[in-house]
C-alpha cells in the first residue's frame, strides 16, 4: 500500500515541480528574447497540463515559464512534507522490522552453529568409543593367540601321553603275544581304529589350520579396516578443521557486513540530516524569494511614483531603504547558496565514501563465497570418497561374515562328526578310563581316610602334649611362685640380719667406746665369736639363693624346649594335612581344568561372534553419524545458498538504487542581478522528487530481503 501511494504521488510531485515559474531579468537582451519565445509558446498552448505532459514526454528536465505561484501551492507544500515525513517514519518502522528479522536470523544461525558443535562432540565421543573397541579387539586377539598356543601345547602333551600309553600297551601285548593271540587280534583292531581316529584328527587339524588361516586373513582384513577407519578419522578431523575455518571466515564476513550495514545506516542518517538541512535552506530561499518579490513590487511602485511626483523627497528615502534591504537580501541569498553548495558537496563526498565501502564489502563477500564454494566442493568430493570407502568396507564385512558363518557351520558339522566317531570308538576306552578313575578315586579315598586318621592321631597327640605343657607350665609357675616366696623370705631375713649387723656394729662402737673408756678386755672374744657366726649365716643364705636361681633357669630352659617340640610336631601335622589336601585338590583341579577348558572354548567362540556383532554395530553407528553429518552439511549448504542469494539480491537492489538516486549535477551559477534567482528555485524540488524513486526501491529491496529471511527460517 505504501508503494502504491508513493507511485500515485510521484507524478503529481513531478508535475508540480515542472510548474515552477522561471523569471528572467529585463536588463539583458537574452532574457527578453526568451520572454518573447515563451510568450508565443504560452499563447499557442491552451492549458498548462498539456504543456507539462508534452514537456515530460520530450525531456524530464525541461522547465517552462508560467505565472507566479499562488498561495494555494505554497499551502500544499507543508502537507506534502508531512506526507513525506509520515512515509519516512513508515520506512523507518519497516527498517526496524527488517533489523529485528536479521537479528532473529543471526540467533537462528548461532543455534545452528551450537547444534553443529554438539554433533562434533558426539563424533568425538564415537571416535573415542571406536578407539576403545579397537584396543579391546587387539587385546582379545592377543589373548586368543595365547590361548591357541596353550591349546596346542595341551594337545601335544596329550598326544605324547597317548603315544606313551600306546607304547606301553604295545610292549605289554608283545610280552603276552604268545599266550594271548586273541588279544593280539583285538589289539590290531584297536590299532586300525586308532589309525582312523588319527586320520580323522589329522583332518580336523587340517580344518583347524584352514580355519586359523582364515581367521588370520580376517584379522589382516580387520587391521586394514581399522587403518581405513583411522584414515577416515583423520579425514573427518580435516573436514572439521576446514569447517571451522569456513565458519570463521563466514563470521568475519558477517562482521564486515554488519559494519557495512552500520556505515550505511550512519550514511543514511547523515543523508537524511543533510536533506532536512537542504529543505530548511530551500524554505528560507522561498521566504527570501517572497521578500524579493514584495520588494520588487515596492520598487516598481516607487519608481512609478517617482516619475509622477519627482518633488517628494521622503519617498526617495524609502526607495533607498528598500534598495539597501534588497542588497542585504542578495547577500543573504548568496550566503544561503554557498551553504547549499557546501552541503551538497559534503553529501556527495559521504555518498562516494559509502559506495566505496559497500563495494569493498561486496568484494569481500564474493571472495568468501568463492572460497566457501571451493571448500564445499572439496568437502563433497571427500564425502563421496568416504561413502565409497564405507560401501567397500560394508561389502568386505558382509563377505567376511558369510565366510565366518560358512566356517562356523563347517566346524559344527565336523565337531558333530568327530563327537560321533569318538563316542563310537572311545566308548570301551572311556569305560576303562572310568574304571581306572574309580579305582584311583577309591585309592585316593582310602589314602585320605588313612591321612585323616593320622591327622586325628596327630591332633590327639598334640592335644595331650598341650595338656602336658599346660600342666608343666602350671607346675613351673607354682615352683616359680614358691621360689619367689623363698627369695622374698630370704630378702626379709637379709634385711633383718643387716639391721642386726647395724645394731651390732652400733653396739660394737658403743662397746669400743666403753672399752676405750673402761678397757674391758674380757668381752672382746665373745663379740668376735658372734660376728663370725653372723658371717657364716650370711654365706649360707647366699649359697641357697644361688641354688634356687639355678633351679629357675633349668625350669625355664625345659619349658622352652617343650614349646619347641610342640611347634615342630604342629608343623609336621600341618605339612601332612597340606600334602593330603594338595593331593585331593590336584585330583579335583584336573577334573575342573578339563571342564573349564571346554567352557573356555565355547565362551571364546561366543565372544568372537559377539565381537563381530559389536564391530558391525559400531560401523553402523559410525555410518549413521556420517549420514547425519552429511545431512547437516547439506542443510548448512542450503542456508548458505539462501544467504548468498539474499546478499546478491540486496547488492543488486542497492546498486540500482544508488545509480538511480544520484543527484543531477547543477550547472547554473548566480548572476549579478537578483532576477536569475527565481529561475533556479525549482531544482531542489525536482531533486527531492527524483530522490523518492531510490527510496521506493530500497523499501522494495528490504521487503524482498525480509521475505527471503522468512523462507530461510521456515
Amino acid at each position: 500500500m505504501i508503494a502504491q501511494k508513493l507511485n500515485m504521488q510521484t507524478p503529481k510531485a513531478r508535475t508540480s515541480s515542472l510548474e515552477v515559474p522561471h523569471r528572467t531579468s529585463p536588463a539583458t537582451p537574452r532574457t527578453a528574447h526568451q520572454l518573447k519565445a515563451m510568450g508565443s509558446d504560452s499563447d499557442s498552448v491552451p492549458s498548462p497540463t498539456l504543456v507539462s505532459r508534452t514537456a515530460k514526454d520530450r525531456s524530464p528536465k525541461v522547465v517552462e515559464r508560467k505565472s507566479p505561484r499562488s498561495p494555494m501551492s505554497e499551502r500544499k507544500r507543508p502537507s506534502k512534507v508531512s506526507e513525506l515525513e509520515s512515509q519516512l517514519a513508515q520506512l523507518q518502522d519497516e527498517l526496524k522490522k527488517a533489523k529485528d528479522q536479521l537479528s532473529s536470523s543471526e540467533s537462528w544461525k548461532k543455534q545452528a552453529q551450537q547444534e553443529a558443535e554438539e554433533a562434533k562432540k558426539q563424533l568425538a565421543d564415537m571416535s573415542a568409543k571406536l578407539e576403545e573397541s579397537q584396543q579391546q579387539l587387539m587385546d582379545l586377539s592377543a589373548s586368543e593367540e595365547a590361548r591357541v598356543q596353550d591349546l596346542c601345547k595341551i594337545s601335544q602333551e596329550r598326544d605324547r601321553a597317548w603315544q606313551s600309553e600306546l607304547e606301553a600297551v604295545q610292549k605289554q601285548h608283545s610280552m603276552d603275544s604268545a599266550a594271548f593271540t586273541s588279544a593280539m587280534n583285538e589289539i590290531q583292531k584297536l590299532k586300525s581304529q586308532m589309525e582312523r581316529v588319527s586320520e580323522s584328527e589329522a583332518a580336523q587339524a587340517r580344518h583347524a589350520e584352514s580355519a586359523h588361516a582364515e581367521i588370520q586373513n580376517l584379522r589382516v582384513e580387520l587391521t586394514a579396516t581399522l587403518s581405513l577407519v583411522e584414515e577416515l578419522k583423520t579425514q573427518l578431523s580435516d573436514c572439521k578443521e576446514s569447517e571451522t575455518q569456513a565458519l570463521e571466515v563466514a563470521s568475519k564476513t558477517q562482521m564486515q557486513l554488519e559494519m557495512a550495514k552500520i556505515n550505511e545506516e550512519e550514511l543514511k542518517s547523515k543523508g537524511l540530516k543533510a536533506m532536512e538541512a537542504y529543505k530548511s535552506l530551500s524554505v528560507e530561499l522561498e521566504q527570501s524569494k517572497a521578500r524579493v518579490n514584495l520588494l520588487e513590487e515596492h520598487v516598481s511602485k516607487l519608481s512609478s511614483c517617482n516619475v509622477e511626483e519627482p518633488q517628494e523627497n521622503g519617498e526617495h528615502e524609502d526607495s533607498d531603504q528598500l534598495k539597501a534591504e534588497l542588497n542585504q537580501l542578495k547577500t543573504e541569498v548568496g550566503q544561503l547558496r554557498s551553504a547549499l553548495d557546501e552541503a551538497e558537496r559534503r553529501y556527495q563526498e559521504e555518498y562516494i565514501q559509502s559506495t566505496l565501502q559497500i563495494r569493498s564489502a561486496y568484494e569481500l563477500v564474493e571472495h568468501t563465497k568463492a572460497d566457501s564454494s571451493l571448500r564445499e566442493a572439496e568437502l563433497e568430493s571427500k564425502l563421496k570418497k568416504l561413502n565409497a570407502e564405507i560401501k567397500d568396507l560394508k561389502a568386505n564385512l558382509t563377505a567376511n561374515e558369510t565366510k565366518l558363518q560358512s566356517i562356523s557351520e563347517e566346524n559344527e558339522v565336523l565337531n558333530q562328526k568327530i563327537e560321533k566317531n569318538q563316542l563310537s570308538e572311545r566308548e570301551p576306552k572311556l569305560e576303562m578310563e572310568l574304571k581306572k578313575l574309580e579305582v584311583d578315586l577309591a585309592d585316593l579315598k582310602a589314602s585320605l581316610l588313612d591321612k585323616e586318621n593320622e591327622l586325628q592321631s596327630i591332633t590327639e597327640e598334640s592335644e595331650t602334649l598341650k595338656l602336658e605343657i599346660t600342666k608343666r607350665e602350671m607346675e613351673s609357675t607354682k615352683v616359680n611362685d614358691e621360689a619367689l616366696a623363698e627369695i622374698k623370705d630370704l630378702k626379709a631375713n637379709l634385711t633383718a640380719n643387716e639391721t642386726k649387723l647395724q645394731s651390732i656394729s652400733e653396739e660394737n662402737e658403743v662397746l669400743n667406746q666403753k672399752i676405750e673408756k673402761n678397757q674391758l678386755s674380757e668381752r672382746e672374744p665373745k663379740l668376735e665369736m658372734e660376728l663370725k657366726k653372723l658371717e657364716v649365716d650370711l654365706a649360707d643364705l647366699k649359697a641357697s639363693l644361688l641354688d634356687k636361681e639355678n633351679e629357675l633357669r633349668s625350669i625355664t630352659e625345659e619349658s622352652e624346649t617343650l614349646k619347641l617340640e610342640i611347634t615342630k610336631r604342629e608343623m609336621e601335622s600341618t605339612k601332612v594335612n597340606d600334602e593330603a589336601l594338595a593331593s585331593a585338590e590336584s585330583a579335583r583341579a584336573a577334573e575342573h581344568e578339563a571342564l573349564m577348558k571346554l567352557r573356555f572354548v565355547t565362551e571364546e567362540a561366543e565372544k568372537s561372534s559377539r565381537k563381530a556383532a559389536h564391530v558391525t554395530e559400531q560401523l553402523d553407528a559410525a555410518q549413521a553419524a556420517n549420514s547425519e553429518m552429511e545431512a547437516e552439511l547439506r542443510r548448512l549448504k542450503v542456508q548458505s545458498d539462501q544467504w548468498r542469494k539474499a546478499a546478491e539480491a540486496a547488492a543488486a537492489m542497492l546498486s540500482t538504487g544508488n545509480n538511480n538516486g544520484k543527484f543531477v549535477e547543477r550547472t547554473g551559477s548566480l548572476d549579478n542581478n537578483y532576477h536569475t534567482i527565481g529561475g533556479k528555485l525549482g531544482s531542489p524540488f525536482l531533486e527531492d522528487m527524483d530522490d523518492e524513486s531510490p527510496k521506493k526501491k530500497n523499501v522494495n529491496m528490504l521487503k524482498k530481503i525480509s521475505i527471503l529471511l522468512k523462507k530461510g527460517q521456515k
